[in-house]
């Protein structure tokens, strides 16, 4: 017999409950997946679209008239990465080694010079940043100044944003410096608070600089990519041979019609050496083999219906 006023257990009633709490933690978990998951695919998808759209742009033609699905725009997005990840993979590393023997240095000197360190750190990357700022904003007095007399390319079209880079990590490194040294001292001051959003502000201006940098990067990479493919005559396009029922009302060199004679059937005139730029879900998009950005030079647009017919032959040679 149970005593008076103790508690009668019920075995059903707990249940529910474990149940829950399975359920949200299973939940949560998916999320953990999900969420970077959706976030990587989006990134992917942005700067394969940039690089598409920049490769062309070269062309005159719009990405936008190609209709090309999502995973079209990631797999190109290799050719926009792969570079500059593996910079900030050697970049982060670097970083990650030199802070990790300035705190073991730290460690072993007086606070007092602790101190002068951290705020030594955290002016320059706020000098660091806003320099970085200003140089992207471009006014006309500093590209007149500065930014014309660096050496064309990577170091021109890149600074502005690498020096937010280092501006925003040597912000970060200092207010690691900062709560590191509170921790150590068991010590908690209104400041910290200060210090913590410093540092939220830091890796903001970090990860955006990055993106910003990483997207021009792209950019940049569709325009040489496509340059490179003019002046190979397009190794990787495909070549095909046309055949159209009327003349076609382009004048282009590396291109022979023959006129096959009316017994040929509906489509008498072949025209030979075409190269196979793009195709969208009504157009053929071709070009000659000598094909660069000229007045002389065009995009021949052919309809994708009966009334031509394109075959692929091969490969430039």
């Amino acid at each position: 017999m149970p005593h008076v006023g103790s508690p009668t257990r019920l075995p059903g009633r707990s249940r529910p409950a474990v149940r829950e709490s399975a359920g949200k933690t299973f939940l949560e978990k998916a999320a953990y997946v999900l969420a970077p998951g959706t976030v990587i695919f989006g990134l992917l998808y942005y700067f394969g679209n940039t690089y598409i759209t920049s490769y062309y742009s070269f062309f005159g033609i719009p990405a936008s008239d190609l209709q090309l699905s999502s995973q079209s725009y990631v797999v190109r997005s290799d050719d926009a990465l792969f570079l500059p990840l593996w910079f900030l993979f050697c970049c982060g590393l670097a970083v990650l080694l030199a802070f990790g023997l300035l705190e073991r240095l730290l460690v072993r000197v007086t606070r007092s010079l602790r101190r002068r360190v951290t705020w030594g750190l955290l002016g320059a990357g706020a000098a660091l940043t806003l320099l970085g700022l200003v140089v992207f904003m471009e006014p006309v007095w500093w590209k007149n100044a500065v930014i014309a007399r660096l050496w064309p390319g990577l170091v021109r079209e890149f600074l502005p944003t690498l020096v937010v880079a280092l501006g925003a990590t040597m912000g970060i490194c200092a207010v690691h410096l900062r709560i590191a040294d509170q921790r150590r001292l068991n010590a908690h001051r209104s400041t910290d608070r200060l210090w913590l959003v410093g540092g939220s502000l830091f890796t903001a201006m970090l990860v955006l600089s990055l993106f910003f940098s990483m997207a021009r990067y792209a950019h940049d990479a569709g325009l040489a990519q496509a340059q490179r493919d003019a002046i190979d005559h397009y190794p990787e396009k495909p070549l095909v041979r046309v055949y159209s029922p009327q003349p076609i009302a382009y004048n282009l060199p590396d291109i022979s019609r023959e006129d096959l004679g009316a017994s040929h059937g509906p489509y008498r005139y072949r025209y030979e050496w075409f190269v196979l730029l793009a195709k969208s879900s009504g157009r053929y998009y071709l070009v000659n083999r000598s094909w660069y950005p000229s007045s002389d030079n065009t995009v021949v647009l052919l309809p994708d219906n009966d009334s031509v017919r394109v075959d692929v032959i091969g490969h430039t040679p």
